[in-house]
């Protein structure tokens, strides 16, 4: 019962090992699998999703340039090219039946912001986006944001075409045709990818112009609603055209595709959800699962079934090897089994094993009798052995000190050949280090001596141009006193013209008595002296113009005199300067002089200098010379010194491994005697139990 329950054991692990290898194995391969078409899902969705919306997209912008072309028509006609309001209107009222069958109105408006519609209504829309649009924003065609008409409460958009005045290129009025909104719903209605899928139009104020609940239409701006709502719609109004995913206000992951409708201020939205996207792996998850369970127990089985009948054999084999053990070690017996499988092929291997080990246990117990014998040699050897070793062993550390003695000395000499040579590496260094200064003392001071040079040039110049000024300065101080005593001679002249111009005025003065004199002599002489009369009054005339010339001399004469005062005195200060200025330049002109002197002086003690910097610069590259040749000297010293030091390192390497090896010869010994004794006990016992067996 025992040997049926080990072989149901054995079967039972084999099953659960491949069960749990199948498990595993099926669950990486649906993980995987699950996971490569949930990406290639998404990823089909997302392009496809992407594709519909921007074809979308395209088809209402070219549904809208279809609506802006309608307008054309009016555009284009004779009365607009006319320019004139009235007639634009009278032809546009009369043509109602122009308009496009999809727009519920045709309006048209002049500068003033009377809209005129075809069907004969009017109103005022000065304060719309269509006014402004036109007149403020000289837009040529626009779409307006979606707004709910005048009269019928209807939703509509207006497409609009400027009209111009082809001189100024002014607008002077547009044409807008009202398009209701339900035309855009319907469009936007007919996208649609599976059946959870959502299309929206909204424009870029975020207001909800077109979605599958009518009750947000124009009444739900996006821009105003939860948080991701918010941040996808700036997403959209941001990027124009892409894809991304968002969470929606119930908490659902979708895939949303967006794009933007050329031409007009809308976006268009596709959304489906991630339980759309995700639908056909799930279903191959669980497919995949049910498939793989049912082929599982299939396989398990049928495996168990085979396993169970493959391992029967093994009861028998068992039985066989628990009657050889339970005997006296008789290694004369085999099994007898009579399959021809695996397991019968381990049978003969395991009668085989018996009968080598049979061969191999008589060889043992005839080589147990000389192992005795060679046991008792090996001690005596041993013996002898760490005699020898320990003899060597005292001779090994008398030549270790020996060389222990001689390896200090070697480092010694060694530290004191390095010291030197680092004290001739610091004398090139230092060395190096003077001759670069004397070499750059002599560049500073050859360029100092040409600089001197340049100075006493410049020296030279200055007094020769001192003495210039010097001479200069004597010339302008003679014409300076020859200035000054002119100007004395006229101020001296001044004065005689200042008494002439008072003798002048004093004639003047007598004259003009002598002539009234006369005039009253005249009158006394009656007839007689009118002739006389008339030559007193011119001579009286004379004498009035005479004093009156003689007064503006005599003011002219002052000013004058005062202006010769001015030069007078500033002639004297000048002469005082040019004193001054040339006792300057005397002093200045004996410091040049001196400068001069010192400045030859100072050349002559640079070209001193500068002879015998060379002097020192030869010096110092024969000094550097020799110091290398030391340096080089010092080198090879020292490299035979690291020789003999790594040959001494070695030997003395050398010792302390023999002596280690000679101690560790001496543990082995040791460790043999005791190894040998152990193995006397070890073969006493291998033989007690060799002795068990029966061959």
């Amino acid at each position: 019962m025992k040997q049926i329950n080990n072989h149901k054991k054995l079967a039972g692990r084999i099953i659960r090992f491949l069960a749990v290898t199948f498990l595993l194995l099926f669950t990486f391969f649906v993980v995987i699998l699950v996971k490569y078409i949930r990406t290639s899902m998404k990823t089909f969705y997302e392009e496809y999703t992407q594709k519909i919306a921007t074809s979308s997209a395209d088809e209402i912008s070219r549904w809208v340039d279809i609506y802006l072309n309608d307008l054309r028509i009016y555009t284009m006609s004779d009365s607009v090219k006319t320019e004139d309001e009235d007639q634009i209107l009278s032809w546009f009222l009369s043509h109602a039946q122009l308009k496009n069958e999809d727009a519920q109105y045709v309006l048209f408006c002049g500068t003033d912001g009377i809209a005129h519609m075809d069907n004969g209504r009017t109103m005022n829309i000065k304060d719309t986006e269509l006014y402004t649009g036109v007149f403020s924003g000289q837009q040529t065609e626009f779409v307006t944001h979606p707004f709910t008409s005048a009269g019928n409460n209807v939703s509509v958009f207006y497409v609009v075409r400027t009209v111009y005045n082809h001189e100024t290129w002014s607008p002077i009025g547009f044409f807008a045709a009202a398009i209701p909104l339900k035309t855009l719903e319907d469009i936007s209605n007919s996208i649609q990818i599976g059946k959870s899928s959502a299309s929206y139009i909204f424009d870029n104020n975020g207001e909800l112009m077109t979605s599958s609940d009518r009750k947000q239409i124009l009444k739900t701006n996006l821009l105003k609603g939860d948080e991701q709502t918010v941040k996808l719609t700036k997403y959209i109004i941001e990027e124009e055209l892409g894809s991304t995913e968002f969470t929606d206000a119930n908490g659902r992951n979708r895939l949303a595709a967006f794009s933007s409708i050329i031409g007009t201020p809308w976006y268009l939205l596709v959304s489906v959800p991630d339980s759309q996207v995700l639908e056909l792996a799930n279903n191959i998850r669980y497919t995949t699962i049910l498939i793989t369970i049912i082929i599982g127990i299939l396989f398990l089985t049928i495996s168990g079934i085979l396993i169970s009948s493959a391992i029967k054999p093994l009861v028998s084999v068992q039985k066989s090897i628990d009657e050889m053990a339970d005997g006296a070690a008789d290694l004369t017996k085999t099994i007898s089994v009579k399959t021809k499988d695996e397991i019968g092929f381990l049978v003969s291997g395991f009668n085989k094993f018996v009968a080598k080990l049979r061969t191999i246990i008589a060889s043992i117990k005839t080589s147990k009798t000389k192992l005795s014998d060679t046991d008792n040699n090996l001690e005596n050897s041993i013996h002898s052995t760490s005699k020898a070793i320990t003899g060597i062993l005292s001779n090994i550390d008398n030549i270790g000190n020996q060389i222990s003695n001689q390896a200090t000395s070697v480092n010694e000499t060694a530290g004191a050949v390095t010291q030197i040579a680092q004290n001739i590496t610091s004398l090139e260094k230092m060395i190096e280090t003077q001759s670069s200064g004397v070499t750059q003392a002599s560049a500073a001071v050859e360029e100092m001596v040409g600089n001197i040079n340049s100075v006493n040039k410049s020296v030279d110049r200055m007094v020769n141009a001192f003495s210039n000024l010097s001479n200069d300065s004597k010339k302008g101080k003679e014409k300076q006193a020859a200035v000054n005593e002119k100007v004395r001679i006229i101020e001296n002249q001044s004065a005689m013209l200042m008494e002439a111009n008072k003798t002048i005025a004093n004639i003047a003065q007598q004259t003009n008595l002598l002539a009234m004199n006369a005039a009253i002599e005249a009158a006394h002489a009656g007839q007689a002296g009118k002739g006389f009369a008339v030559v007193a009054d011119e001579i009286r005339k004379l004498s009035e113009t005479s004093s009156v010339q003689s007064k503006d001399i005599g003011t002219e004469l002052n000013r004058i005199t005062q202006s010769i005062q001015s030069v007078v005195n500033a002639s004297k200060e000048s002469e005082d300067s040019f004193n001054s200025v040339s006792k300057e330049i005397e002093a200045t002109n004996s410091l040049v002089q001196q400068i001069r002197s010192a400045m030859q002086e100072q050349q002559e003690g640079s070209e001193q200098i500068f002879s015998a910097l060379r002097d020192m610069n030869n010096s110092t590259q024969e000094v550097r010379s020799a110091s290398s040749e030391m340096s080089a000297g010092n080198k090879a010293i020292l490299d035979e010194i690291k020789l003999l030091q790594e040959a001494t390192e070695m030997i003395k390497a050398s010792m302390e491994q023999m002596s280690s090896g000679v101690e560790e010869i001496n543990k082995t010994s040791a460790e043999l005697s005791s190894l040998s004794s152990d193995m006397r006990s070890v073969i006493s016992g291998i033989g007690s139990q060799i002795d068990l067996f029966t061959v």
